[in-house]
């Protein structure tokens, strides 16, 4: 058998550029089409790239060298239009697009053409399946590009997509473009996802319209920003996302990651976790941990169970040549994972209709109530009512994510008794002795004088909360000791001796405390 030289492989292609050239293919042949022309240059590609590659060559952001080529190809690309979607669901699924690869080229607000540059054929295929279903029509011309592009470890073919067509149909697709008059629009919005320092970053982005150093990052933020609040962007919009920018971290046990790759300023990952989470029901963290210098941002359960799922139902109604690899993968990996399955789920309790979630500290058998909220009047409501019903001060903090509230131990305690659900979390309460068995131990010391101490304390996840103790002093770190132990003996929980001076600050503890100092009639300040 003949070894099929290098000279060969240069007229295999002119052989498909004079073949396929001005042809008419369906979006099959042309999938098809770049997959075989994607192989011949890579099992030649010292050769093809003395031959096809341009003298002028590109530095990537990725440090990659972008060898433009002389292989070109003009070919149309006809759809039966019976295996198409519809309309409505070709909107959000475009936006997907053109959030992670796709981009509009533009004359000032006018639209000219549309773009993808992508190594996958199956990306692109399946993006020029989705505008044509949007577009109505069957048929589109589609200019193709080839790029050599050899990055330091890898050697990839990446085609470069221009689709065109006539005026009418590219105007259909301006509600994709991002123009400065959208953005003061979105800076006079009132919208409660566009906050303050969302507006001053969207000022600033109009002062740095012009910029290279930010234009592709930029622009593409803010298409999120438009296709979130115009209603461009919806769950659907997830499927053609991870098609483009999907990731899936590790594969251990069962469990695994998946997530999306994209670079974005803190307010506008902040923007993004609000929004996802208004089409996810998940208050407002939907991106968690991250990785690949901030680019890949994984997606937290619950959500991402319903991530999956969203995208595995579309897949099943995707053409099969549109699927990409990371999306096959996804598919595979379902097979043998468990989605969520170890997530921790943890109570709530209703209070007049606003739910709160329970949450065990890690330390001890010790709860504390919480919420999470994109929005902070929401959450301000909750921490009135519960000042309201319970007269106690809730905190709110704000996060990457969104906004915390967070009720102290203690007074979690308290919120529990008064609703008769104490015991669900902390057992039978414990049975304290009775105040004349504490005055009977007390009366055995020379108490100098006793206080109720109130400060504020900070706990170790940064919320502050008000601690009020009980401090008798003895004078005598001895007798101090043997009080304690008394004490102790008798089931009342001490927190510490100091200095001659006995604290007690358990709730129940300390309220028993003071009760019998009061009754002995001793000299004391009980400030609560």
């Amino acid at each position: 058998m003949m070894e099929h030289s290098s000279s060969n492989y240069v007229n295999d292609i002119e052989m498909i550029i004079h073949d396929y050239n001005d042809k008419t293919l369906d979006i099959q042949e042309l999938h098809n089409l770049l997959s075989a022309l994607r192989q011949l240059i890579t099992n030649n590609w010292d050769y093809i790239k003395n031959i096809y590659a341009r003298d002028s060559v590109r530095n990537s952001k990725l440090g990659s060298l972008m060898y433009p080529t002389d292989i070109h190809l003009k070919v149309g690309i006809a759809s039966d239009s019976n295996t198409l979607i519809n309309n409505d669901k070709a909107i959000p699924l475009l936006s997907g697009f053109f959030i992670s690869d796709a981009t509009l080229i533009r004359d000032k607000n006018k639209v000219t053409a549309l773009a993808i540059n992508t190594p996958d054929p199956s990306l692109a295929t399946s993006f020029i399946f989705t505008l044509l279903s949007y577009s109505g029509k069957n048929y589109v011309k589609d200019y193709i590009s080839v790029i050599l592009i050899e990055g330091k470890n890898k050697k990839s073919v990446s085609f470069k997509h221009i689709i065109s067509d006539n005026a009418k149909f590219l105007e259909k697709f301006s509600i994709y473009l991002v123009t400065k008059d959208d953005i003061y629009q979105l800076i006079d919005i009132n919208h409660n996802l566009i906050t303050s320092e969302l507006k001053d970053w969207l000022k600033w982005t109009l002062n740095n319209w012009d910029n290279p150093h930010y234009y592709i990052i930029l622009r593409k933020q803010l298409k999120f920003v438009k296709y979130s609040i115009n209603g461009l962007l919806t769950r659907d919009s997830i499927f053609t996302w991870y098609l483009g920018d999907g990731v899936r971290g590790h594969f251990n046990r069962g469990a695994f990651d998946i997530g999306l790759s994209f670079i974005t300023d803190p307010l506008i990952f902040k923007f993004m976790n609000r929004f996802l989470c208004t089409l996810y029901n998940c208050d407002s963290k939907f991106f968690g941990g991250h990785g690949a210098r901030n680019s890949e941002h994984y997606i937290v359960c619950p959500v991402k169970a319903e991530v999956i799922k969203d995208i595995v139902e579309w897949a099943g109604k995707w053409p099969k040549y549109g699927l990409t690899q990371r999306v096959l993968d996804l598919l595979e990996a379902i097979k043998y994972g468990k989605l969520c399955e170890g997530y921790r789920k943890w109570p709530t309790i209703d209070i007049d209709g606003f739910e709160l979630i329970i949450r065990k500290h890690n330390m001890g058998n010790r709860w504390y109530l919480t919420k999470s909220a994109a929005s902070k009047e929401y959450l301000d409501a909750i921490a009135a009512l519960l000042k309201q019903k319970f007269e106690i001060n809730a905190n709110i903090r704000e996060n990457k994510w969104g906004y915390e509230l967070y009720v102290s131990i203690e007074d979690t305690r308290r919120i529990l008794r008064m609703l008769g659900v104490y015991e669900r979390f902390y057992g039978e309460p414990r049975r304290l002795p009775s105040v004349d068995d504490v005055i009977g131990v007390l009366r055995r010391y020379g108490i100098r004088r006793w206080h109720v101490h109130e400060a504020r304390a900070r706990n170790g996840n940064g919320y502050e909360y008000t601690e009020a103790c009980v401090l008798i002093s003895l004078g005598d770190s001895g007798e101090a000791m043997r009080l304690r132990d008394e004490l102790v003996g008798l089931g009342v929980r001490v927190r510490k001796v100091v200095w001659g001076t006995v604290i007690v600050c358990r709730t129940e503890d300390r309220l028993l405390l003071t009760k019998a100092l009061s009754t002995m009639g001793l000299g004391g300040v009980d400030s609560t």
